[in-house]
């Protein structure tokens, strides 16, 4: 089964992203492949440094989405992630499931620089009871975000690629 994990930072994310990928590596889970990475925005609080924001898939992890949620906010708080009460709080590291089975997060549909990665790696991924990701409208259509404002960031997007193959 692959898992989906969406993957951001706004707090030093050149060096908290591939941190994240060490870690996960050194529990054993391994990252399978991924997305483009863009700079994005902040959605709610624009005074915030701007987001990396990519999609992480992963092969083949034995366990249930309860245990790997707590392997994450493992990895976030590694990676020095302190949670607020502020769901919009700028961050070290998020680490979010989006697809993992019969489940996905609702945001998926709802966010472009989750969407538009996700179509990039599996534009035939079928989201359960929703159909194919490609027939879904696109977020764009549906509320104030914007793919002009997403930046795709080839050479970083490189750099991590690199590392899930050495």
């Amino acid at each position: 089964m692959k898992i989906y994990l969406g993957v951001g930072s706004n707090l030093e994310p050149e060096k908290n992203i591939p941190q994240a990928l060490e870690e996960l590596a050194s529990l054993g889970i391994q990252v399978e492949s991924l997305s483009t990475h863009y700079r994005t925005e902040p959605l709610v609080h624009k005074e915030n440094p701007s987001f990396i924001n990519g999609i992480w898939v992963l092969q083949g992890y034995p366990g249930n989405a309860f245990d790997l949620k707590k392997i994450l906010n493992h990895v976030e708080s590694k990676c020095g992630r302190v949670r607020s009460d502020d769901p919009n709080s700028s961050r070290t590291l998020d680490l979010d499931i989006l697809l993992m089975g019969d489940y996905f997060s609702p945001d998926l549909l709802k966010i472009n620089f989750i969407y538009v990665p996700l179509l990039e790696m599996n534009p035939e991924l079928i989201l359960p009871g929703q159909g194919k990701l490609k027939d879904l409208i696109h977020p764009s259509n549906k509320e104030n975000t914007s793919v002009e404002n997403m930046h795709p960031l080839i050479e970083f997007t490189e750099r991590i690629r690199r590392m899930i193959h050495e």
